[in-house]
């Protein structure tokens, strides 16, 4: 059987980023809490959790297949080069939450972290979200 205990503790860039940044908050799930509740609960905590003084936010609209828009955000650093003075790259990011948790704000405090330890622009596309829209409507936005 092969050996992975070589894997078994995290590398020190996370434990150095903890160290410099400390791990968000988590949310608790209260008995018979709704999903709307706890989607509420989930995103306001995440969005009080920001770095915004230290990154620019740019907001758009973008086209989707039935004529509906969903928004978008990109977050610069900044301390980051005027983009006519240097391209920077980008990392389009689609939520982790399937389908349920997440607002435009809701990762900001994600991509500021981001954006302030490198030099890129991150684009949050913020797609739509159940219980308001049935699936397939998230799987057609991204």
């Amino acid at each position: 059987m092969a050996d992975y205990s070589q894997y078994g503790d995290p590398p020190k860039e996370w434990t150095d980023f903890l160290d410099t940044t400390g791990p968000l908050p988590q949310t608790t799930i209260e008995p018979n809490q709704t999903m709307q509740e706890l989607q509420q609960k989930t995103n306001t905590h995440r969005e009080a959790s920001g770095l915004s003084e230290k990154i620019q936010c740019v907001d758009y609209d973008i086209p989707t297949r039935d004529g509906q828009t969903i928004p978008a955000r990109a977050y610069r650093a900044n301390d980051a080069k005027d983009a006519t003075d240097s391209h920077l790259p980008i990392y389009l990011f689609f939520h982790r939450d399937r389908f349920l948790f997440g607002t435009l704000s809701f990762e900001d405090v994600v991509y500021a972290r981001i954006v302030v330890s490198v030099p890129i622009i991150a684009v949050n596309v913020c797609y739509r979200h159940t219980p308001q829209f049935k699936h397939s409507t998230q799987a057609n936005d991204v």
